[in-house]
């Protein structure tokens, strides 16, 4: 699937805010823009976040909403990815994030890993071993949280995530097919993928796998 992106001007400090309205007529889930968020409908916000894009900052993140509403984590968790992609001939670069707060809060090593499942069988990606867990932002501040990238001389068919796992293979817990690939932005050889670990019902782990910039 690809990432719906939205240009928002550099060095203005924008407040987001999601809402889920009361009935299936007032327009399903919702998202807001604006320097004060108000009710949807007559629904209040699930979940708010001050962003500024520029002043050193990535120009493309990623706005998630994560975590859980029982754990108390429901928030806007806020990514940035690097300007520069690693460039492999018909290989494919891949961003892991780690947005399932609760999840991580539970597991083992306190993080996620990632997987991709290639030609070769299943593999963990390199550096995505033990992704640690997230900070919030808030409504006053962002908090950008990053995600090691790594570069796969093939484009694999899905990925994985599990607990994170220093030492030994992850085991995985949830898997997403490898979206359609997308040329990177400097070489046109290299497809980008951003994975992002989400929490499931019932503390488990689940994993959404994007196309970024699109």
């Amino acid at each position: 699937r690809a990432l719906p992106s939205f240009a928002v001007g550099a060095g203005i400090s924008h407040t987001i805010a999601a809402y889920v309205p009361p009935t299936a007529m007032a327009g399903g889930p919702g998202a807001e823009c604006g320097t004060a968020p108000g009710p949807y409908f007559g629904a209040a916000a699930i979940a708010t976040a001050a962003v500024r894009p520029g002043g050193g900052s990535p120009s493309d993140e990623a706005v998630v909403l994560g975590g859980t509403a029982t754990a108390g984590t429901l928030a806007f968790y806020v990514y940035g990815d690097p300007d520069f992609f690693p460039a492999t001939a018909n290989g494919s670069t891949v961003f892991s994030h780690n947005a399932a707060p609760s999840f991580s809060a539970t597991s083992p090593n306190r993080s996620v890993g990632f997987g991709a499942m290639t030609s070769g069988g299943p593999g963990d990606l390199p550096g995505a071993r033990s992704v640690a867990a997230p900070t919030a932002s808030t409504p006053r501040a962002t908090t950008l949280n990053g995600g090691p990238a790594a570069t796969l001389a093939e484009g694999p068919a899905s990925f994985y995530d599990g607990a994170g796992m220093p030492e030994g293979p992850i085991v995985p817990l949830a898997t997403a097919t490898a979206p359609a690939p997308a040329p990177g932005p400097a070489s046109g050889r290299t497809s980008l993928t951003a994975l992002y670990a989400i929490d499931a019902a019932g503390g488990g782990l689940n994993l959404v796998a994007v196309r970024p910039g699109t």
